[in-house]
Formats: C-alpha cells, structure tokens, sequence
C-alpha cells in the first residue's frame, strides 16, 4: 500500500488524505460527546488534524490514565468485541448468530495466544506478529470500528493456526515416550517368559 501511494500519487501517505476526521473521532474516549462536539465546533477538515492533536496533548496531560485505557484496551475492545457487519448477520441469519460471535471470539483469543507465543518461539511467525503490530498500533489512531479489525482477522486466524498446530505437535510428543516404552516393556517381557524348546526339522 505504501510503495503503491508512493509510484502512483508521487507522495508517502501511511494511513489516508482524509484521516483526520477519524483520527479526531478517535479521541473521545469511550466516544462520549464526539457528536455533539462536531456538530458545535463546526470544523473544516483542515481544521480537525489541529484540533485532534491539541485534544491529544489536553487529554494525556490532564487525565493521562484514562487516555492510555484508551488507546490501549479500550479501542481493541471496541474493534474486537464484536464480528464486523454483526448487526446485519444478526438479522439475516438470527440462528448462526451466537456461534458466529462465539467463533469471532475464539478465534480472536486463540489468535491473539498464538501470536504473542510464536513471536517468542519462531523466527517466521515473528515476523507475522510484528506486521500484526504494527497494522494494530496504525488501527488505535482512528476510531475504533469494527471495519478496521477486519483485516486485522487475517494475522489472528494465522495464530490460531499456529497455536493449534503446536498444541497437536506437543500432543504427539507426549504421546511417543509412552509407545517406546511399552514396546521395551513387550520385548522385555518375550524375552523373559520361558520360551518352548525348539524342535527339529523332522521333530527331533
């Protein structure tokens, strides 16, 4: 995307032209007051990347632990808690509705497991964990909506993943110790029962 904006548009845009609509939304915690700040301050959208970042600084300088909630948990509840288009599902497809939350939710705490366990473990699912990262920080800027979790679900589903695949691959260790030593324990035991004297070719 970024290589993308920079041979077409000539210029280095990280996230959008119009971010800073969202990125201002974004500063309400908890989007308490967002519209009814809008509406009455009345800003251009020139106007709002300036007033996001004053809104920025006011708010960690003056309750910094509210702020840090967040842009931390907060906003990752919010993109996370629920499956995008949940409402439209919920309404097309009211039966599937509670396994497909149950799904989302699954996926996103197994992947989320698998993620921090294979950065410490494998060198390649590191380098996933990092762009996971790195999109995830990005996404906690704007406002928090379910359609920029969205994309996000690609990295999740490759942690589960792994995180499954580790779990089968730890079963199966488990499992070898045990068959070699029953099979120890089955030669040992043939070679110790009393064994029938060998007869002849002609019964000899």
């Amino acid at each position: 995307m970024w290589v993308r904006n920079a041979v077409v548009l000539d210029q280095v845009i990280l996230t959008a032209t119009g971010s800073a609509n969202p990125f201002l939304a974004g500063t309400y915690p908890y989007l308490k007051n967002m519209l009814a700040d809008f509406y009455a301050l009345g800003l251009t959208s020139e106007d709002q990347g300036w007033f996001a970042r004053q809104r920025l600084i006011k708010g960690f300088t003056t309750e910094p632990l509210l702020y840090l909630k967040w842009y931390t948990i907060g906003k990752i509840q919010f993109l996370f808690e629920k499956p995008w288009l949940y409402q439209q599902i919920d309404d097309w497809f009211p039966a599937l509705s509670p396994w497909n939350h149950r799904l989302h939710a699954a996926i996103c705490g197994f992947g989320a497991a698998g993620l921090l366990y294979g950065a410490v473990v494998s060198r390649r699912l590191r380098a996933v964990a990092a762009f996971g990262a790195l999109f995830l920080a990005l996404y906690l800027l704007f406002v928090p909506t379910t359609l920029y979790a969205y994309p996000f679900m690609a990295f999740l589903m490759l942690g589960t993943a792994f995180l499954l695949c580790e779990g089968m691959r730890a079963l199966r260790s488990a499992r070898r110790p045990h068959r070699f030593v029953d099979r120890m324990a089955l030669e040992q035991a043939r070679w110790d029962s009393p064994q029938p004297p060998r007869r002849g070719m002609f019964g000899g």
